[in-house]
């Protein structure tokens, strides 16, 4: 997911555990509480019900759902979230990576990013 109250990029996540799903609906939920934009960025295809919560926002053109993918993938995986992650770092001003194990794909992804010449922005933790 990549959103921001002006529409920038904040960061990638993938969806491999439920709590990472339950604070990243949380997130959503919060910002569209806001009068800024959100961009939802999908490992799979769009899907054909949206959430209720998401229908005021859509309709504001406050929230933009895309997905690289068809109606066909159903579900998110590994594989299309690095796709997904690639395709929203390209399109991306700037990222921000809140945390990226050594050697991840998440850090590999920021390689890549520099390499392209985009801002790669940190946070400066202790022990990190």
């Amino acid at each position: 997911m990549n959103f921001g109250h002006d529409g920038r990029l904040l960061g990638t996540a993938g969806a491999d555990n439920l709590a990472r799903i339950w604070a990243i609906d949380k997130a959503l939920t919060i910002l569209l509480r806001e009068p800024g934009r959100a961009v939802l960025c999908l490992a799979r295809g769009l899907p054909q019900r949206l959430k209720p919560e998401w229908q005021p926002a859509l309709a504001d053109g406050r929230l933009t759902l895309l997905s690289p993918f068809g109606a066909e993938v159903k579900r998110g995986t590994k594989e299309t979230a690095v796709y997904r992650n690639r395709l929203v770092t390209a399109l991306a001003e700037s990222v921000l990576v809140a945390y990226a194990h050594p050697g991840s794909r998440t850090a590999q992804l920021a390689q890549e990013a520099l390499a392209w010449g985009k801002p790669v922005y940190t946070l400066d933790l202790p022990g990190e």
